[in-house]
């Protein structure tokens, strides 16, 4: 017996080993792996940037594209340093890059010396549109190639049901997609992949039962692509057709966004721009006034719907955040809102857990199941 068993492990037994613990080494703030915010993205990694269909997620996409192309922050995604896009799209033909482009440079009011970076011998923003490959072909075929010819930092895939080949809700061939053709890709070729994804809209049961960090579930299908992704940033819909909350429900404390007063956040509010196709920063002195210019149009309420105050409570907020959404959908006032918070709390039917509060699902089979 212990002969065969040494026979063996000459022939046939690899050896593995694993380093200890304590040989790992926390990065500094120049660790050359980092490439957004406070290591919210490495290379190596995966991201996703979640929103519904027809909102202007590409258009974010190119914004922060060539925002990261000039070293600078897009809504407070800071770049480690100037970093290389290429973006492969099947949504959108040449026509509609053009436009985009154009509406960012215009929106961003950059400089002659910005577009000579942009348009020089770097190449820091390349677009390749795709619609046949999928899988495995694509990462073979083309994202590889690609990659080698580019040398990208980040590589955007948008949208990315285009290039599965699988079911969107099949956590095998899901994983088998972004674990097993992606995560190579990214590790050999020293980029982050960030995927574009439509919102996935839960029922409203499911919804109201979400708890702080659901929100990063938000993708169409599968929970591996949240479970896959290092980071995710969603954009929510608050009630209006211009302005929406964007969103960092996973590792979002890296981004180190602040509110105007200094507090802590995930989220920050963005709205598209008047001036070119392409977002802007909305300050909080201006979405309060939104608020209250929607309130006037609406007109004062003797009473309102408990049901739409907690409707809009949809994924887990911020006091200030459920209340600026309930502001903007039913015009309700501050001061009727903090009624309505405080007989929800009364009555069990929200609850508040660290700085969010969500609504408590009043079946108990759905809450056994979660």
């Amino acid at each position: 017996m212990e002969s065969s068993r040494q026979s063996r492990n000459d022939e046939s037994h690899k050896v593995v080993s694993a380093p200890n613990i304590m040989e790992f080494r926390k990065p500094g703030q120049d660790d050359p792996n980092t490439l957004l915010g406070d290591r919210f993205l490495c290379r190596g990694g995966g991201a996703l940037l979640v929103g519904p269909t027809g909102i202007g997620k590409s258009s974010l996409q190119m914004q922060m594209a060539i925002s990261f192309a000039l070293g600078r922050e897009c809504f407070g995604i800071q770049p480690r340093e100037k970093l290389r896009s290429l973006i492969v799209q099947a949504e959108n033909d040449d026509g509609d890059m053009a436009e985009m482009r154009d509406g960012v440079i215009e929106g961003m009011d950059l400089s002659d010396e910005d577009l000579e970076w942009l348009g020089g011998w770097w190449e820091p923003v390349q677009a390749f549109h795709e619609t046949g490959l999928r899988g495995e072909s694509l990462v073979r075929d083309l994202l590889m190639p690609l990659c080698d010819h580019h040398a990208p930092d980040l590589l955007w895939i948008d949208p990315a049901l285009s290039y599965l080949d699988g079911e969107p809700n099949s956590a095998k061939e899901v994983g088998e997609f972004l674990r097993s053709q992606l995560n190579p890709l990214a590790i050999t070729q020293s980029c982050g992949v960030i995927l574009v994804a439509h919102t996935a809209k839960p029922p409203r049961v499911q919804q109201s039962n979400w708890k702080a960090g659901d929100n990063a579930y938000s993708t169409l299908g599968s929970v591996e692509w949240a479970n896959w992704a290092r980071g995710v940033i969603t954009l929510n819909n608050v009630g209006s057709h211009s302005v929406f909350r964007l969103s960092a429900p996973k590792r979002g404390k890296r981004l180190g966004w602040e509110r105007e007063d200094g507090e802590k956040t995930t989220s920050r509010m963005i709205a598209h721009s008047e001036k070119g196709i392409c977002w802007r920063d909305v300050s909080e002195e201006e979405w309060q006034r939104m608020l209250e210019e929607n309130r006037g149009k609406a007109g004062a309420k003797s009473q309102y719907d408990p049901a739409e105050i907690l409707a809009c409570l949809s994924e887990p907020l911020e006091p200030r955040d459920w209340q600026n959404t309930a502001m903007a959908n039913t015009g309700i006032s501050r001061a009727s809102f903090q009624r309505f918070r405080k007989d929800f709390l009364d009555a069990g039917k929200v609850v508040k857990e660290g700085k969010k509060y969500r609504v408590v699902s009043q079946s108990k089979s759905h809450e056994t199941e979660t």
